[in-house]
C-alpha cells in the first residue's frame, strides 16, 4: 500500500510538473540555467600549469682585478717570500700580475722575474719566463735593470 501510494504521488508530481512546464515555456530554460550556471561556479578551477625554471648558475669567482686587490697580492706575497714559502709566494705574483695594470702588478712582475732568473727553493730557475717578466714590468712602468751576462 505504502508503494501505491508513493508511485502515484511520483506520478502525480510529474504529471503537475509536466503541466507547469507547458504552461511556461521559458521557465525550463531559465531552470536549467541556473544549475548550470552554479554548477560552472562549483567547479574547481584547472590548475595552472607552469614551467619548471632551473635558477641561473653562479658566476664563477673572479680573481681581483683592482689595484688595491693586486697591491693586498703583493703584499702576502712578499711576506710569504721572507717567510721562505717561495712556491705559494710565487703563485700570488702571477695573480698580481694577472690583475692589470699599473704600478703593483708591475713591481709583482719584477719580482717574480727575480725570482725565475735567481731560481729559488720552490720555484725552478727558467730564464725565458724571467725575461717574460721582466717585459710585462717594464711595460707597466716599473724600472728593470739590464745585468750583463759574463
Amino acid at each position: 500500500m505504502k508503494k501505491l501510494l508513493a508511485s502515484l504521488t511520483l506520478g502525480l508530481s510529474l504529471l503537475i510538473g509536466g503541466a507547469a512546464m507547458a504552461q511556461t515555456p521559458a521557465a525550463p530554460a531559465a531552470s536549467e540555467a541556473a544549475p548550470a550556471a552554479a554548477m560552472a561556479e562549483a567547479k574547481p578551477a584547472e590548475p595552472t600549469k607552469l614551467a619548471a625554471v632551473a635558477p641561473a648558475p653562479a658566476p664563477a669567482p673572479k680573481p681581483p682585478t683592482d689595484a688595491a686587490a693586486a697591491d693586498s697580492l703583493l703584499q702576502r706575497a712578499i711576506a710569504l717570500e721572507s717567510s721562505g714559502q717561495n712556491a705559494e709566494a710565487a703563485r700570488l705574483l702571477r695573480q698580481a700580475v694577472r690583475s692589470g695594470k699599473g704600478e703593483a702588478p708591475g713591481q709583482a712582475a719584477k719580482r717574480l722575474g727575480d725570482m725565475l732568473q735567481k731560481g729559488v727553493p720552490g720555484v725552478s730557475r727558467d730564464y725565458g719566463e724571467a725575461l717574460r717578466y721582466y717585459d710585462i714590468a717594464r711595460a707597466n712602468g716599473v724600472e728593470v735593470a739590464v745585468t750583463k751576462s759574463r
